[in-house]
C-alpha cells in the first residue's frame, strides 16, 4: 500500500467511525506530532496556466468526467 492509498484508507475509516474515544486519541496524536506541508513549496500559477486548467475542467464536465458531491457522499456512506 502506498502513501496515498494509506491516507485514503484512514480517511474512509475516520469518516465512518462513531467511536469518540478513538477519535480523541487520533486527535491527540495529531496535535502532538509536528506536520510539514509540502504545499508550502508551491509556486503560484500564471494566468495562462490557470486559464488552461479552467478549459480542461470545462472539457471534463462537458464529456461527463466528473462526480457530483451527492455521488461522493453516497460512495463514502456505503463503504
Amino acid at each position: 500500500m502506498n502513501t496515498a492509498q494509506l491516507k485514503y484508507s484512514i480517511i474512509e475509516k475516520l469518516i465512518r467511525t462513531e467511536d469518540e474515544q478513538l477519535l480523541e486519541k487520533i486527535a491527540e496524536l495529531m496535535r502532538s506530532t509536528p506536520v510539514t506541508y509540502p504545499e508550502n513549496n508551491l509556486k503560484p500559477m500564471s494566468v495562462e496556466e490557470l486559464e488552461e486548467r479552467i478549459l480542461e475542467s470545462r472539457k471534463d464536465v462537458a464529456e461527463g468526467r466528473f462526480h457530483t458531491s451527492e455521488e461522493l457522499k453516497n460512495r463514502f456512506r456505503n463503504k
